[in-house]
């Protein structure tokens, strides 16, 4: 699922997520203060987990807007099949009432 991921083009919130979090990892490795380091760090994981956060959710809106597309068009399906079917009925019902007996 992971390659997936990795594999579709990221949203632009996801990709400054990504960015902001590869600076505070390139600061960390810069700065010589580890009290500074560890805050890097931190903040740099902050970030990778906001842009994960986002990730779900901008996948989670899309399976939402793909059922409720499934569900639109089942609802169409639907009644176009119950369309059609009291149109054969009223078709049927018009053949046999045309038809005359003759005796």
């Amino acid at each position: 699922m992971q390659d997936q991921a990795a594999s579709r083009v990221k949203s632009p919130q996801v990709q400054k997520c990504l960015e902001k979090a590869a600076y505070c990892e390139r600061m960390a490795s810069i700065v010589s203060d580890a009290d500074a380091r560890f805050q890097f760090a931190e903040v740099a994981k902050q970030w990778q987990h906001l842009a994960k956060q986002i990730e779900e959710l901008e996948s989670e809106r899309q399976r939402c807007r793909i059922q409720t597309r499934r569900g639109a068009l089942a609802s169409v399906v639907r009644g176009s099949a119950a369309q059609w079917f009291r149109q054969r009925r009223g078709a049927g019902l018009r053949r046999r009432s045309s038809v005359r007996l003759t005796g």
